[in-house]
């Protein structure tokens, strides 16, 4: 019983970890603009997690917030996959990068929501001129005038930017372990209490049946 219990415990503790979202850019030219930087941008989920945006890395003296460069807002930038969207709720976690060499900084990430592996997501936020930026389709002024990919920032992150004629949104996307509602068990966790409340039951019955035919 005593190795069952231990067995169980390592159970949930493994099945309590979530693997942080990892994904892959997917780039496709947009035929139908005149402009050369107007490739839609998707991100294709290789571990499920959770996805944030965040001001990428441009210096380690001090990050400008996205929330100031952008309307993060709840409702107001979001993602798409399989046609499913999903819109951001403006919840914020404090994410710290460095290099190795001694630099770092923080900076809020806005949360977006959640995503499987396989899923193949498009994004948009919305500017501070009220102008949606998106991922996928259009590019044209006065709203979103071009997308763009950059070399990897400081911390070695690949960032994007969308240009809209009042300026642009310089931005990248992180993958964190996906977000659980207080209170609700973890689904590992909730699969792993009933098979052990199941076999709890079980070793129960057969002690009691046990004693009685002693």
């Amino acid at each position: 019983m005593k190795k069952f219990l231990a067995w169980f415990g390592l159970m949930l503790l493994s099945a309590s970890s979530f693997a942080a979202l990892q994904y892959q850019i997917v780039t496709n030219p947009n035929g139908v603009q005149n402009w050369n930087f107007a490739n839609e941008i998707k991100l294709k989920v290789t571990d499920g997690g959770s996805l944030w945006f965040s001001s990428f890395v441009s210096n380690w003296d001090g990050l400008t917030d996205l929330g100031n460069l952008a309307n993060m807002s709840a409702g107001q930038y979001g993602a798409t996959d399989g046609g499913i969207q999903t819109l951001g709720t403006g919840a914020t976690k404090t994410v710290t990068f460095a290099d190795g060499l001694g630099h770092q900084v923080s900076t809020n990430a806005y949360y977006v929501g959640d995503f499987d592996s396989g899923d193949e997501v498009s994004f948009w936020i919305t500017s501070n001129d009220n102008y949606i930026g998106s991922s996928v389709g259009s590019v044209d002024y006065p709203g979103l005038g071009a997308r763009l990919l950059h070399s990897p920032d400081l911390a070695g992150n690949v960032w994007m930017n969308f240009s809209f004629g009042s300026g642009g949104v310089d931005f990248i996307a992180l993958g964190g372990d996906k977000t659980i509602i207080a209170g609700q068990p973890l689904p590992g966790v909730a699969i792993g209490l009933l098979i052990g409340g199941g076999l709890l039951s079980s070793a129960a019955i057969r002690r009691r049946k046990a004693k009685q035919t002693a």
